[in-house]
């Protein structure tokens, strides 16, 4: 399994890579010919497709064979309507790892598996000596250093209940496959937080946005098959449920607006902003591509403020032990 989710990284890499030197040749003036040729020569270009002379979707044909077909059509439908010039940036970044979330769910996993370990060895091997010196000296422990007494204790049930919701909690975020049906249940418990599911409905709106805009208004807003391009070339994660369950509704007759509506993985301004495709269809989609713009620059801020809120969550229980071990010293005087 691994060795798999290894090969699709890289493939999904080499990807991106391949998206972003497109788009930098096109942005430099290159046609589409010129270009296949040189990143066949810079080795990033394996397939010998080549743009076909009078073709509508030149830059599509390029990829033929080195990107998922769903995601050559998208691309196609795209150039079609006139949108070409923007979608490789943006297939770039769906494919690359800015695509979010990447390195600070990285981080803030090794900070909870680290401090397991540490409340572990704490709890087996510290906190035992510690009440055995007070009780000798016949000092009662304040209430604070009995509760976290209880919490460290490996004897309790509290240390394993935490590592069990780390363990669960890794799962979901890097391996849902491992998870099964929970994994449904793991987004629907986090979409119900008030905070993180909040900040999840805005990025799974922002996703969605961002390959809604790009892919009409010629192809349709409403295409179920802009959704199937979106959940083949995006990476897994709770976004990517987020718009199966989507193509789900939407495949069982509702319409697109009426999906997003009566689902919970999304914003309601994503709704709102589709409601006017009808009448103002480029508008619509300028308004969803700003949206995506806007939020991409955004994502290392929120990045950023994930991690500080774990450690600041780390620092707090950190700063609660320290009081709590220090807590009985200060009693031992009363007690001569």
């Amino acid at each position: 399994m691994f060795g798999s989710r290894k090969r699709t990284a890289a493939k999904r890499r080499r990807l991106a890579r391949l998206c972003a030197r497109l788009d930098a040749l096109r942005i430099e003036g290159l046609e589409p010919a010129k270009a296949a040729g040189f990143l066949r020569a810079d080795g990033l270009l394996d397939s010998a497709a080549v743009p076909i002379a009078g073709s509508e979707h030149p830059w599509a044909d390029i990829l033929r064979g080195s990107a998922p077909p769903e995601v050559v059509a998208y691309l196609a439908a795209s150039e079609k309507s006139g949108l070409g010039a923007g979608v490789l940036g943006f297939l770039a970044k769906e494919f690359g790892d800015d695509a979010p979330p990447t390195a600070s769910g990285w981080l803030v996993s090794a900070e909870l598996v680290v401090m397991f370990l540490i409340s572990a060895i704490f709890g087996a091997f510290v906190l035992p000596t510690y009440e055995a010196t007070f009780r000798n000296f016949r000092v009662e422990l304040p209430g604070l250093t009995q509760l976290m007494s209880h919490l460290y204790s490996p004897s309790e049930p509290f240390l394993y209940l935490f590592l069990v919701l780390i363990l669960l909690a890794l799962a979901w975020r890097h391996a849902p496959l491992l998870l099964g049906p929970l994994t449904a249940i793991g987004d629907r418990l986090a979409l119900l937080l008030p905070v993180m599911g909040r900040e999840l409905r805005q990025v799974n709106g922002d996703v969605l946005a961002g390959w809604l805009g790009h892919g009409g208004p010629a192809g349709g807003f409403f295409s179920g098959s802009i959704l199937e391009s979106a959940i083949v070339a995006r990476r897994s994660g709770i976004a990517t449920r987020a718009l199966r369950r989507l193509s789900l509704a939407v495949g069982r007759g509702l319409s697109l607006v009426q999906a997003i509506q009566v689902s919970r993985d999304f914003d309601s301004g994503i709704a709102e902003v589709l409601a006017t495709a009808a009448d103002q269809p480029s508008d619509c989609g300028a308004a969803l591509r700003a949206r995506w713009r806007t939020a991409l620059q955004l994502y290392a801020t929120r990045r950023l403020k994930g991690v500080l809120f774990a450690q600041l969550s780390i620092g707090v229980v950190i700063a609660l032990t320290v009081i709590a071990m220090y807590l009985p010293i200060f009693r031992i005087g009363s007690y001569f």
